[in-house]
């Protein structure tokens, strides 16, 4: 029996201490992990944030550089603010309906081969700085040219976000054509422009997917603070109660009931040793009192014979 109730004790002990490892452990564990996960999302958007601007920055700068190249570049056409010349309005697609160039102001079709062709128009419109700015060319449908209105039709080098009613606030200028070297130099700024429009939309995206990655750890730390340190909407589970008062809650709370149970076990030590002391007590003065009998009893033998 004393073996037994040793051994049970001992295996108490041992499963309270096991236990209190094991949930500390989980505890560090999980908040070096949240940690390293919010610095990696603060780093990330950090560089997100730096491309976005150096982007935007490259972008300006592409803009400001083709308005130098303007001399010699045929028929000029000026649409001030606030259309006292002519008209433009925006339609689907990035199709512009022109009020005041036309065939009686010079935009005419162009011979290719012996055939009518759609002439070019270079399209650009006014910053808020008052400075040039290229969108683009059109090309004019010959069947939609009337003698004082027509149609604009993108190409492929346009940026569509630049084509707005807002882009032509500000006045526009029109050019029929651009002389070889200034052409390519604007082909190559237009190509420029289209991959700082690339590299801008893809710093917001990544910004936008950075964001979302710090919104997540920034919930994911908030759950993190919950489980360590309770939550009081969280289930009432009986067998599980770090769910609502959190784990460092429930340790201390583990704790507590490890220090009871050592304090019990210390009281049945003790409890042991004093019944294992009476025993042996109890033992020698059986063996005292057997000792006595046999000598009576050989006294009485001896008396008889």
């Amino acid at each position: 029996m004393n073996v037994y109730l040793r051994y049970t004790l001992f295996v108490l002990v041992l499963l309270g201490l096991g236990a209190q490892a094991y949930l500390a452990g989980s505890v560090l564990k999980r908040r070096f992990a949240i940690e390293a996960d919010l610095a990696k999302s603060v780093v990330d958007a950090s560089k997100a944030i730096e491309a976005k601007s150096k982007a935007e920055v490259e972008f300006t700068t592409a803009k400001t550089a083709l308005a130098s190249a303007k001399l010699g570049w045929g028929n000029e056409w000026n649409f001030p603010a606030g259309g006292q010349v002519g008209a433009v309005q925006v339609v689907a697609g990035g199709n512009l309906n022109v009020s005041g160039l036309g065939a009686n102001t010079g935009l005419r079709a162009v011979d290719v081969n012996g055939a009518p062709s759609d002439p070019a128009v270079h399209v650009f419109g006014f910053s808020p700085q008052n400075q040039p700015v290229y969108l683009g060319e059109f090309h004019a449908p010959v069947a939609q040219i009337a003698a004082t209105n027509c149609v604009l039709v993108p190409s492929s080098s346009v940026n569509l976000e630049d084509i707005n009613q807002d882009a032509f606030s500000r006045g526009i200028r029109m050019r029929a054509e651009i002389p070889a070297g200034p052409r390519r130099s604007v082909e190559n700024l237009a190509q420029n422009i289209r991959r700082s429009v690339e590299k801008r939309d893809l710093a917001i995206e990544n910004g936008r997917r950075q964001q979302d990655l710090n919104t997540a750890a920034l919930e994911g730390l908030d759950t993190r603070k919950r489980e360590l340190l309770g939550d009081p909407n969280g289930p009432d589970v009986a067998e599980y109660p770090e769910y609502r008062v959190g784990l460092v809650k429930a340790l201390e709370n583990l704790e507590e009931e490890r220090n009871a149970v050592q304090l019990s076990v210390d009281q049945l030590r003790r409890l042991v040793k004093a019944a294992t002391e009476t025993r042996q007590q109890n033992v020698e003065s059986l063996q005292q009192l057997a000792s006595r009998l046999e000598r009576s009893s050989t006294r009485v033998t001896q008396r008889a014979e």
